[in-house]
């Protein structure tokens, strides 16, 4: 299964069991500053752990090895954005610029873990488990899209508009991947919040004067995320800064 490598090029086959899930609780306890190095190798050791039992058939293991890389991996991924988004608002540009870019790099052995967990959930014949974890990994596209708009904003506040357009189309394509696989889907929290990620990423890209930005089709995407209630997106579409978009404007014009 050589897809499953997410971009490791070898398999580590020591056991990570003893790392516990309880670990995974006191990183959202980390201080301010970055995330500690030897967790995400530890995270990514289990990611590849679970794989490995994955390979051998060892449904179960793969199964515990799993939940225990993703309750390590994602509170590293929300400590990681959260503690971007501070440094942000407080001016530190580079600083959460290589906070969002460790985001993207926890994501890799999150998305594994969901995907090993959700093929061996359909190897134990336990099809509801596996549609949810197999939702979980393409919902995991959105976040990961988060990271990649948020590194746009502090190449943006740095002065490097190529840095800054090349994340807003990796936020664009993620994106859409989850929106697509969630296309039939009406939920504020799935489809509210996809449209309002395309929304940022297609408005921000035409500013920076990317054939891939649309400001029309930026403003489209507001208007599904905030019809669907999403509160982001009908704070945005209310406020000074979506004027341009709502009703009566036009979306042409910033």
């Amino acid at each position: 299964m050589q897809w499953l490598q997410m971009n490791h090029s070898h398999r580590r086959t020591r056991s990570y069991q003893g790392l516990g899930v309880a670990m995974g609780a006191a990183l959202l306890a980390l201080a301010p500053g970055r995330v500690l190095p030897q967790t995400l190798a530890d995270a990514e050791k289990l990611a590849d752990l679970c794989g490995s039992h994955l390979d051998r058939a060892a449904y179960r293991d793969a199964v515990t090895v799993c939940n225990q890389a993703l309750a390590m991996a994602l509170p590293l991924a929300k400590a990681s954005q959260r503690l971007g988004m501070e440094k942000f608002r407080a001016g530190q540009y580079r600083a959460a610029l290589a906070d969002f870019e460790e985001v993207q790099r926890i994501w890799i052995p999150l998305k594994k873990a969901l995907l090993v967990r959700g093929i061996a959930y359909g190897m134990l014949g336990e099809p509801e488990r596996t549609r949810n974890s197999t939702r979980e990994a393409t919902a995991a596209n959105f976040l990961l899209a988060e990271a990649f708009i948020n590194a746009a904003k502090a190449h943006v506040a740095l002065g490097d508009r190529a840095a800054a357009t090349r994340s807003f189309v990796e936020a664009l394509e993620n994106n859409q991947e989850a929106l697509h696989a969630f296309r039939g889907n009406t939920e504020a929290a799935v489809a509210g919040r996809g449209n309002y990620l395309r929304g940022i990423a297609k408005a921000a890209l035409a500013d920076l004067g990317s054939p891939r930005g649309d400001r029309r089709e930026a403003c489209e995407a507001y208007r599904k995320a905030a019809a669907l209630g999403y509160e982001p997106g009908v704070k945005w579409l209310a406020s000074e800064e979506g004027a341009w978009c709502r009703a009566g404007a036009s979306a042409s014009q910033p």
